[in-house]
């Protein structure tokens, strides 16, 4: 029996491949900007992983973004990088 995805991880995942697109960058890219592994970065882009505070600090230095947006706290704003 397949275990269900948590909501709030899915759609932290699905903000964080917005967030993703918007910059213009691959999976591959982000992991390696942000020093970050790659599968755990699908991992929690699918919601099949919960991520740290650490790894979404990371993450959001590269993303030019707060980890309010990140989180859904507050809209993500279209900023240039």
């Amino acid at each position: 029996m397949e275990e269900q995805k948590d909501l709030y991880l899915i759609s932290l995942g699905e903000r964080l491949r917005l967030l993703r697109s918007r910059r213009g960058l691959t999976r591959k890219g982000l992991a390696k900007l942000a020093n970050v592994s790659e599968r755990h970065l699908a991992n929690v882009e699918s919601g099949s992983s919960n991520a740290s505070v650490q790894f979404l600090r990371q993450l959001t230095g590269v993303l030019n973004c707060t980890l309010a947006e990140m989180i859904g706290e507050v809209a993500p704003e279209n900023r240039s990088s």
